[in-house]
């Protein structure tokens, strides 16, 4: 895990946590998956990480409660991007505002999605 960036993928559909999983191990990330954004609070809370890529709509806290109730409490060098298929650009300005890096509308395209990745975490 230290020589790898470690990204916690937070996300309630399984394919798409299996989707990322498999394309970040592919280039050399260490991953840390959560289907509950509940559990996944208590594990950021206690663990350094270098991302957090977060679906927006869950159930139990969504992506922007996630981050909102994280913002004291992580590394402000931890990266945080939101994945979801909301368009409404109030939303994800507000997104940006609490500390969102990236928005990425889904579907994503996981090639350039990778890129997006390596590029925020070298910032």
């Amino acid at each position: 895990m230290k020589n790898k960036p470690a990204i916690v993928i937070i996300d309630d559909d399984e394919n798409s946590i299996e989707l990322l999983e498999y394309n970040f191990s592919k280039y050399g990330f260490f991953t840390i998956c959560f289907s509950d954004s509940l559990i996944a609070i208590k594990f950021l809370l206690s663990n350094k990480v270098d991302m957090i890529v977060t679906d927006w709509m869950m159930p139990g806290k969504n992506g922007l409660e996630l981050i909102n109730s994280l913002e004291n409490s992580i590394n402000k060098e931890t990266k945080k991007i939101m994945v979801s298929c909301i368009s409404d650009e109030k939303l994800i300005k507000k997104a940006l505002n609490i500390g969102v890096v990236r928005y990425v509308a889904k579907p994503i395209k996981i090639a350039n999605f990778i890129e997006e990745v390596k590029l925020c975490l070298q910032a």
